[in-house]
């Protein structure tokens, strides 16, 4: 069974663009929010979330290259891609510019 959207999220700082936005004239990049107290012009900081995407040659495209990465299983089986949970991570400790990173397990769905 072919599913028609993706559930996708932004993979470090690749700016996939929102092509049902671009053709409705507006700029948005998936997964990806407009913030403007970032830098001059603002910046496109990640969701947290996944968000879905129709399930395109394009898109998949994205998901395979690692641009977008897969939020579920029948998204990463749809890209033909390995389904990873990804670690969380927290900052546990920052002095001036330096912080110090710890990686979380990825939550399993056996639990």
């Amino acid at each position: 069974m072919t599913i028609s959207k993706l559930r996708v999220k932004a993979r470090g700082t690749a700016m996939v663009c929102d092509l049902e936005a671009m053709e409705a004239g507006a700029r948005r990049f998936v997964g990806r929010k407009h913030d403007p107290s970032l830098g001059l012009a603002g910046g496109w900081p990640p969701h947290e979330d996944a968000v879905e995407v129709p399930n395109s040659h394009e898109y998949r495209k994205h998901v395979i290259e690692g641009d977008l990465e897969a939020a579920d299983e029948e998204t990463a089986k749809a890209c033909g891609v390995k389904f990873e949970h990804v670690a969380e991570v927290v900052v546990v400790e920052a002095h001036d510019e330096h912080a110090h990173v710890a990686e979380l397990p990825a939550h399993s769905e056996d639990h």
